[in-house]
């Protein structure tokens, strides 16, 4: 498998993962909030400003960080 087709599969899942995260009605988030009796009603992280930027960063950290760590760690095995 080609190092696009792999940065490809690993961007796909990131952005599912994503999805899964910050969902209005089905999300993990709200799902831990709620269950640690932090929030009383699910937050839309997708419509308010606020909470779009911030939803924004951590996908965007999500995605970035592994993403950037496996070039790295690939171009460090390469030269050892």
């Amino acid at each position: 498998m080609g190092i696009k087709k792999y940065s490809a599969m690993i961007m796909w899942e990131s952005c599912l993962s994503c999805r899964l995260l910050f969902a209005t009605d089905t999300d993990v988030i709200n799902y831990i909030l709620r269950s640690l009796h932090l929030i009383s009603e699910n937050i839309e992280w997708l419509t308010t400003p606020a909470t779009a930027m911030f939803a924004l960063i951590c996908a965007n950290v999500w995605i970035g960080i592994p993403f950037n760590m496996i070039l790295i760690s690939t171009r460090l095995y390469l030269y050892v």
